[in-house]
């Protein structure tokens, strides 16, 4: 059930883009908003069931950046940082206070660290010389899901400065990690913006298109699609493309020469892969 349908059963919610601190109102995750709902007009058999059906949120005296982030209270800090995002789908019996203080250890120059809901948490680490680029973090990640016995979906944002507007920047984020976890297809579960971004940004041009539809049916007419993808991931090395489909270097060449005589892109220019590769992600 999207926010459109739960606002058309009870007309009195809001639609926010933070949780509410007031423990009369039930703060539901919904898409990639938060839903209030006064706890007054509903029956505990309807609360009940929209907990049962939706992610609640915490509200975390002891975190301030918890309150800066969500709730637009003062936080100053001089310091450049990142927020990495965590959902956790959790099996058996999961250690959280262990789990917890492990990523505590793994995080030293964090600010902050928490959960807010059962399954979503932030890590807010400082800009230092030691800080983990994406594939470090994917390998910690997948060490501790081990572990713990469980998957972790981990968002790692750009570090800001301390001058720009960070609840803007990380309410954009979030709305990139959301709409990853529920729209975009990706094999890693630890991503990066610079992953996601050209879907993110590029999703209702591409998509309300009828220009770009026609061209997504030519590639599929020519059965490119993979031809595409493996030269976007070798930066248009004809050679290890091949490589990759298992296809004689030649037979690739002809492919895409033929391609680019019957429809006019020139998957050996960048432009031309660029919008062919942008194409596929919206399919």
């Amino acid at each position: 059930m999207n926010t459109e349908k739960l606002l058309g059963l009870y007309p009195n919610a809001q639609k926010k883009n933070a949780p509410s601190p007031d423990e009369h109102i039930l703060s539901l995750i919904v898409e990639d908003y938060f839903l209030w709902i006064d706890k007054n007009s509903l029956s505990a058999q309807e609360e009940n069931l929209l907990k049962a059906l939706f992610q609640t949120t915490y509200s975390l005296e002891n975190h301030p950046w918890f309150h800066y982030l969500f709730e637009e209270q003062a936080y100053v800090s001089e310091e450049s940082c990142r927020i990495i995002q965590l959902h956790l789908e959790k099996r058996a019996e999961f250690l959280q206070k262990e789990w917890q203080e492990t990523i505590a250890e793994l995080f030293p120059e964090a600010l902050d660290f928490f959960l807010y809901t059962e399954t979503d948490g932030l890590i807010i680490e400082r800009k230092h010389p030691n800080y983990l680029n994406t594939a470090d973090l994917k390998g910690i990640f997948l060490s501790l899901d081990v572990d713990f016995d469980l998957t972790t979906q981990a968002f790692v944002g750009s570090f800001h400065t301390s001058g720009q507007n960070l609840t803007a920047m990380f309410d954009e984020e979030r709305k990139i990690f959301l709409n990853k976890q529920t729209q975009i297809q990706v094999s890693d579960q630890t991503t990066s913006i610079q992953e996601l971004a050209l879907y993110y940004y590029t999703k209702e041009l591409v998509t309300s298109s009828q220009l770009t539809n026609e061209y997504q049916e030519i590639i599929r007419g020519f059965k490119m699609e993979e031809i595409i993808i493996e030269l976007w991931k070798n930066f248009g090395n004809i050679s290890s493309a091949a490589k990759q489909l298992f296809m004689h270097r030649n037979t690739l060449q002809y492919r895409i020469e033929k391609f680019d005589e019957q429809t006019g892109f020139n998957l050996k220019k960048a432009d031309d892969l660029l919008f062919c590769y942008l194409l596929l992600l919206h399919t």
